[in-house]
């Protein structure tokens, strides 16, 4: 059978774990990262290029990678032409994570920059940005994970990738004309750079601080002979274009998470979003992915963009030819009837269109999208059911409960989430997901649903549905299910179902047990299936416990990431949310809920936090294949990273002995059972898997 990891909430005592955690007197700082866990690899790099010493003397911080961020390293290092087989190349690297004063994160407000080491002044940048309800602060744009660790001589901060690339001596205006990345071309800007010298002159003089948006020459879409007329024959907009890619008097790094704040340009204002890992910035309606971020020069940062800022040039109808992922609405546009391409192109016009995306197609049963594809008067329908021909109205705009009348006269609902905008008709709520596509006749809002399209059941959605074949199959076995999924009578319901992708990455076996019990399979979709309700994604708030078909209760969790469930303690994430249908939602999922369809050690591998004892693993082959036998039972108490990062130095290096690392971990776990934590009373006691006993205790419900 197989049974998910036992995380330790409780307090569990094993003798020889107890001894190894004693804690000692404060350390330096090369003993803080030496063999200690979560930055062993940065050590081990210290360690080979003989600069023990840069990290002994007194009155520094150093910023230590990650053990976890070295592979995206080597592949950075290699993006940005580093030759890691050079060991000047690497030593300037390493020695770039060192700031040269005694720096808390309570100092870098004030600070704002300290200096390095290197030569020429390179100083490292520090900045803040709000995350739900925390702050991240952050060191060239990598986010500080574990602040403030004192040394003897200094202060340690862990981040989350290693400080590259290092700061360039050379200004703005020189990095633009001589890049010293060389896959990065800036001459469209550099040209455009010439019709303001007194803005060229500033970026080049080191006592200045800009923040520069430059397009790279090879993202640029090629601009057609109508766009450069207007532009080139417009001194004033030509000015303005190039003032709106560059912040004056600020030095703005780009984090991996967390909100960035609207920044005011020379011309217009920078605002910024996230898609997915994709930031993107945009300034008068006219959005650019940033391609590359955070890359210092002597006198700010450079963040290399896929597009130009400002220059608005192409209508709605040329727009949605030349953008990304619409490629269903642009394979119809031929389809349209003259009507509406005439709106789409007409210039005395500003309009706002609501624009479903692929996916948002994808949602669609099949032959709902063969019913729109090619059919020049669904096409044009669902123009007109998205469009608003009397306003041109962006993202910032919106009010909650604001209403607004389509093309065809129905109503377009705007509801506003926790700063999130949504858009209602015909029952179908869509988020925005891509905002304020900026066009000479309007704005375009990407979304992902298709409005007013719901008149399908549950069941048809499944049956039509790319990512659900296996579940179609197995659902097909039993008619009483299938006829409550198609029907409407008993009122609606919310369906949580696994997709294809995650129930064929099964092990082999797993799949077979559980094809060969059919039964199992049926009670755990009757336990996906919440009844009487429509729970979309928007709908389902903080935590909200609520019963299943099978009798079973479910919990549902909204988070800053998203919506997951547990049910019977397995967690699935929702990978598509809010499959709208006319008797109520389906969500795709990345687990079978109330089924464990892991062992121990790939439940490790997925759960965040776990990556050092997945590690350990590896190199104790014969232990991890125990742990993978899905015949026999077991209980873990799995450390997190954080436990081992808080090891002190001298403890930590013990580890390298692998016969006493190998006891250590067999004692974190029981053979034989498996236990969840109300299953343990106060002072149980266990023996662990080298006979050591191990026992639990019970302190404030902890």
């Amino acid at each position: 059978m197989l049974f998910p990891v036992a995380h330790a909430q409780l307090f569990v005592s094993v003798s020889l774990l107890f001894q190894l955690l004693h804690v000692d007197a404060i350390r330096t700082i090369t003993e803080e990262i030496k063999f200690n866990g979560n930055r062993s690899k940065f050590a081990s790099l210290i360690k080979t290029y003989n600069l023990s010493h840069h990290f002994e003397r007194p009155g520094i911080t150093v910023f230590v990678p990650v053990s976890s961020s070295n592979d995206v390293f080597l592949t950075e290092a290699a993006w940005f032409g580093y030759n890691n087989s050079d060991r000047a190349t690497v030593e300037s690297i390493l020695l770039y994570h060192i700031a040269e004063s005694v720096t808390s994160v309570a100092d870098m407000s004030s600070r704002k920059s300290a200096m390095t080491p290197l030569e020429g002044q390179r100083r490292l940048f520090f900045g803040s940005y709000n995350y739900g309800d925390s702050i991240v602060h952050t060191v060239n744009g990598a986010w500080i994970l574990t602040a403030d660790i004192l040394a003897s001589n200094g202060i340690v901060h862990l981040v989350d990738r290693f400080l590259i690339p290092i700061q360039s001596n050379k200004t703005v205006a020189d990095y633009l004309e001589h890049p010293d990345i060389q896959r990065f071309s800036f001459q469209s800007i550099r040209l455009a750079s010439i019709i303001d010298l007194q803005l060229k002159s500033a970026t080049n003089s080191s006592t200045n601080r800009f923040t520069v948006f430059a397009p790279n020459d090879s993202d640029i879409n090629i601009m057609p002979d109508f766009g450069k007329d207007i532009l080139f024959n417009d001194t004033a907009l030509l000015k303005s274009v190039f003032w709106a890619h560059t912040i004056e008097n600020e030095t703005v790094y780009i984090p991996r998470m967390g909100t960035i704040s609207n920044y005011p340009a020379k011309a217009g204002i920078l605002k910024f979003y996230r898609v997915g890992s994709d930031v993107y910035v945009s300034n008068n309606k006219v959005r650019a992915r940033v391609v590359q971020p955070n890359i210092p020069v002597q006198n700010g940062v450079i963040h290399v963009i896929d597009d130009l800022l400002f220059f608005v040039y192409r209508n709605l109808r040329q727009t949605i030819e030349h953008q990304q992922k619409i490629s269903f609405i642009q394979g119809n546009l031929h389809s349209l009837d003259a009507e509406i391409v005439t709106k789409l192109t007409d210039k005395t016009r500003n309009m706002t269109l609501f624009l479903p995306t692929d996916d948002a197609f994808a949602k669609l049963p099949q032959n709902k999208q063969y019913s729109i594809d090619n059919n020049g008067t669904h096409v044009s329908r669902l123009f007109r059911d998205h469009l608003i021909m009397y306003a041109e109205r962006d993202i910032d705009s919106f009010q909650d409960g604001e209403t607004f009348t389509t093309a065809d006269g129905a109503i377009l609902t705007v509801k506003k989430i926790q700063n999130v905008v949504y858009v209602e008709g015909g029952g179908v709520r869509a988020k925005v997901t891509t905002p304020d596509i900026g066009c000479t006749n309007g704005v375009i809002h990407l979304v992902n649903s298709v409005l007013f399209q719901r008149d399908f059941t549950i069941w048809d959605a499944i049956m039509g549905n790319n990512h659900l074949s296996n579940m179609k199959q197995l659902i097909s076995k039993n008619q009483d299910l299938m006829a409550k999924l198609n029907a409407s009578r008993n009122g609606p319901m919310t369906v949580f179902l696994i997709s294809d992708a995650a129930l064929n990455n099964l092990p082999s076996d797993t799949f077979e047990h559980f094809t060969a019990n059919y039964n199992l399979i049926l009670e755990a979709l009757h336990g996906s299936i919440v009844p009487g309700v429509i729970l979309s994604s928007t709908q389902i708030t903080g935590e909200m416990e609520v019963p299943t078909l099978a009798g079973k209760t479910i919990t549902l969790h909204q988070t800053e990431t998203g919506v997951y469930i547990v049910g019977s303690r397995i967690r699935a994430d929702v990978v598509i949310e809010d499959i709208w249908c006319s008797n109520g939602v389906l969500h795709i999922t990345d687990n079978l809920l109330h089924l464990p369809t892991r062992n121990i050690v790939d439940e490790m591998a997925v759960q965040p936090g776990l990556g050092v004892m997945a590690g350990i693993l590896d190199v104790i082959p014969s232990l991890k294949q125990i742990l993978k036998d899905t015949s026999k039972t077991f209980t873990m108490f799995v450390p997190s990273d954080d436990a081992f990062t808080l090891l002190p130095a001298y403890r930590a290096q013990k580890l390298q002995d692998p016969i006493l690392l190998q006891h250590i971990v067999r004692s974190h776990i029981i053979f034989g059972s498996s236990l969840f934590l109300e299953q343990f009373r106060d002072y149980s006691k266990f023996s662990s898997l080298t006979g050591d006993p191990l026992f639990v205790l019970r302190e404030q419900e902890k």
